[in-house]
């Protein structure tokens, strides 16, 4: 199975920054609570372009496919009309095939792997702001 570079990148992104804050010693759960939020909305972000992108030559193959359909039926029309009565079989194997590209992947995987990486987004900040306040509230008051 062979993973597109863009999925790849939006899946390897976050362990990536993670890794790399560990490797700075950047201990504090708040930091890196944040790092991971921004790491994982950008992650997000690039799997909701994709997902658009694919919705759009979907789209579009799809309205092709629709001109080329209807671009035969009027021609077996006409065919069916100068010719008196039937369809031709040498008509139907010099029939332009419509183009089959991208669209046989569907848009809706990388919209779901979004939805997850903008939830797991909206629970690492979560987590960045609770650990604010418990810090905050952890600290003994200066007067």
């Amino acid at each position: 199975m062979r993973v597109h570079p863009v999925t790849l990148t939006a899946l390897l992104c976050p362990p990536a920054v993670y890794i790399l804050c560990l490797h700075l010693d950047l201990l504090d759960p708040i930091s890196i609570s944040v790092l991971e939020a921004a790491t994982l909305s950008c992650s997000g972000m690039l799997m909701w372009l994709r997902s658009r992108y694919l919705a759009s030559v979907y789209l579009n193959e799809r309205e092709v496919r629709k001109a080329v359909f209807l671009r035969r039926v009027r021609e077996d029309v006409a065919a069916t009309g100068a010719a008196g009565a039937g369809f031709f079989e040498e008509d139907a194997e010099g029939a332009q095939r419509a183009p089959r590209t991208v669209a046989r992947v569907a848009p809706v995987l990388p919209a779901f792997i979004a939805c997850c990486f903008f939830l797991l987004s909206f629970y690492s900040l979560m987590v960045a702001v609770l650990s604010t306040v418990w810090h905050a509230r952890s600290e003994p008051a200066v007067l």
